[in-house]
């Protein structure tokens, strides 16, 4: 062990370590679903829950949590709406918020269902249009988020036409990975489909049957897609522009001096 510096109190023993990973029995609780699910834990008290939070990030998939590179949209989202809990169920649900934990008088934990999280995608039945970043953020604290998305009036020209879902219609979720989302979507008509990841346009594409379509910013801080009538294979990926650039000159760069050093070798 290197003491030069740090001291003995430094360090831990492994064991000791990963005491402080051990679940609770309320983890334990939600790990048994399954499911594709958000967990907001409320264990740290206040908004320390939403800026903070690994513990949480290590067991669930959580809405709060620190990252340098934390979206400012998002940042935006905890601190107009998110802090406000629980006056803000709407974008609980939004953010598919089916768990949430908090602390009990007795120091240990609870765990309480959610029954009305929207899951990873849903279709609205209408669409509302507001002017600024301000009125979308404030149109949410009411807003029937199953029912109704809110989006900006700029993205008006890039809505098709849409009509109200049908009990018979679905969207559903079939993989998730960190870099593509794929869903399966049947309609009888042309929808609206809201999806419960966060808004970033630079880098991520939507595909429907492999033809590209513009992904919408939706109530704020989500991916919203105009899907045609029928049945439709989703996707979203990410491809950002810059580093597969970056990639390229960085394989222009080391082909030409491969073939300098070959020119140069035969001199």
């Amino acid at each position: 062990m290197n003491v030069q510096y740090l001291s003995y109190d430094n360090y831990q023993d492994e064991e000791e370590a990963q005491n402080d990973f051990k679940p609770t029995p309320s983890d334990d609780a939600v790990l048994r679903d399954k499911s594709w699910y958000r967990v907001l834990d409320l264990r740290q008290g206040g908004l320390n829950s939403l800026t903070y939070g690994a513990m949480t990030a290590y067991f669930h998939h959580s809405i709060g949590g620190y990252h340098p590179a934390k979206l400012s949209i998002y940042n935006d989202l905890i601190e107009y709406q998110l802090a406000r809990y629980p006056d803000c169920m709407p974008v609980i649900d939004m953010l598919n918020t089916k768990y949430i934990l908090q602390p009990t008088q007795d120091g240990r934990d609870t765990v309480s269902l959610n029954p009305h999280a929207l899951g990873p995608a849903w279709l609205v039945r209408s669409l509302k249009y507001a002017n600024s970043p301000k009125a979308v953020m404030d149109a949410l604290t009411n807003l029937d988020t199953k029912d109704t998305a809110v989006l900006f009036n700029n993205d008006q020209a890039a809505v098709g036409a849409t009509d109200s879902p049908y009990p018979a219609d679905t969207i559903s979720l079939t993989k998730a990975d960190n870099d593509e989302m794929t869903y399966e979507s049947s309609t009888s008509g042309p929808r609206f489909a809201v999806f419960s990841e966060i808004y970033y346009n630079r880098g991520w594409h939507a595909r429907i049957d492999n033809q590209e379509a513009p992904i919408i910013r939706t109530d704020y801080a989500l991916r919203g897609l105009s899907i045609p009538a029928g049945r439709h294979t989703i996707r979203f990926s990410f491809h950002p522009s810059s580093y597969y650039t970056g990639m390229t000159l960085q394989l222009i760069a080391g082909i030409t001096h491969g073939f300098a050093s070959a020119r140069s070798g035969h001199n």
